[in-house]
């Protein structure tokens, strides 16, 4: 015989089931992280001890780097300019770049983010601010600021601060991440960063890359602190075809492929994952402060002390990884670095370091890594 279900029996089973996913609900852990964890181990392993090489340099030098070839130069708030460019073989100072001023040849604010130009790699894309909102390709061998190519970044998006990141793929498409931040239309809803590819002539936005499911909920919710939570440096492979994205809080790296719009985060084996942001901020800790990448190598500096130690910025040790994720090696230089860069021609990595009393240049070579 058939057996009749009743209304109320009906009711009591969506009443056991409803139950029972509100109890595995509760038991899951939930997922913030928007791609797969690949578990590596970096922390324990032997280390690579290398010894500088000074550079003196006969100008004034301070602030982000970036080296190519036969040349260095500097980002820093200059007297006139931003940046000032040596030949780093003879040390001479050679020329500025980058003119404040409010004109439309003229930078009130820039923003580096160390992307060559792959057809010549003696130009690189500036990111002028401060309401302009485009990206300029900029002639590195030029003392007037030639450029060859412009690109309005100017879109509209719901976010109230600029994007942390910019990076540049052809003529009319770029990538631009938003930080992780709190909508004034939605006060306590933090919104996590992502990727979002746009098409600059359109002004359209194309695609979305959400890295993260949802923001962890934290101990302590100043939105200072709340937007370095999920917060990295990131560098394009320069033949645009990854993202890396090294991370402040978390003993992470994540790796985008474009071409697979495929997440992946490598973890160090003895980190803890993402809920350990839910607890006090005092047992932060910081990690990834920079990263600088060719295409064979990501050199990210890294830290892994307290985040409230007065001194958490201060560290000597580079760890070494491949575009697929594998550590490669960790690196101990003899010098502490403040701010760093890798030239890809000659493969050496340049540190910008606290000597007995000014900021001081060293080179490291990697060519046995190649």
């Amino acid at each position: 015989m058939r057996k009749i279900i009743t209304a109320n029996t009906m009711k009591y089973k969506i009443f056991i089931l409803t139950g029972l996913l509100i109890l595995f609900s509760c038991d899951a852990k939930f997922v913030y992280f928007n791609g797969k964890i690949n578990i590596i181990e970096h922390s324990n392993a032997a280390p690579d001890s290398l010894q500088g090489e000074e550079i003196k340099l006969d100008g004034l030098f301070a602030g982000g780097m970036w080296a190519q070839d036969s040349l260095i130069g500097f980002i820093y708030d200059f007297s006139d300019y931003f940046m000032n460019v040596f030949n780093i073989n003879t040390g001479k100072f050679l020329y500025s770049l980058c003119k404040r001023g409010e004109s439309a040849n003229e930078f009130l604010r820039l923003t580096y983010t160390e992307q060559f130009d792959t057809d010549d790699s003696l130009r690189m894309w500036i990111r002028k601010e401060a309401g302009r909102n485009e990206c300029l390709l900029i002639n590195m061998q030029q003392a007037n600021d030639l450029c060859k190519q412009k690109m309005d970044i100017n879109v509209n998006t719901k976010f109230q601060y600029t994007f942390s990141f910019v990076f540049i793929l052809n003529d009319s498409l770029f990538l631009g991440n938003n930080q992780g931040e709190e909508p004034r239309s939605d006060r306590g809803a933090f919104v996590p960063p992502a990727y979002h590819l746009y098409n600059a002539v359109t002004k359209q936005k194309v695609q979305s890359y959400s890295l993260y499911n949802a923001f962890v909920p934290v101990h302590n919710t100043d939105q200072g602190l709340y937007m370095e939570y999920y917060y990295s440096m990131d560098r394009i492979k320069p033949d645009k075809s990854k993202l890396v994205m090294a991370m402040y809080l978390m003993d992470q790296i994540n790796i985008f492929d474009l071409n697979t719009e495929t997440l992946t985060g490598f973890r160090d084996k003895t980190a803890p994952d993402f809920d350990y942001l839910k607890h006090d901020p005092e047992h932060f800790r910081t990690y990834y402060h920079q990263v600088c990448v060719d295409d064979v190598y990501i050199y990210g500096l890294y830290s892994g002390k307290k985040y409230f130690d007065e001194n958490n910025c201060d560290t000597d040790i580079i760890n070494v990884f491949d575009w697929n994720g594998n550590f490669i090696r960790k690196l101990v230089l003899d010098k502490t670095v403040l701010n760093m860069a890798f030239d890809p021609v000659h493969k050496y990595l340049y540190v910008n370091t606290t000597g007995s009393a000014d900021e001081e240049i060293y080179r490291y070579s990697m060519k046995y890594l190649y």
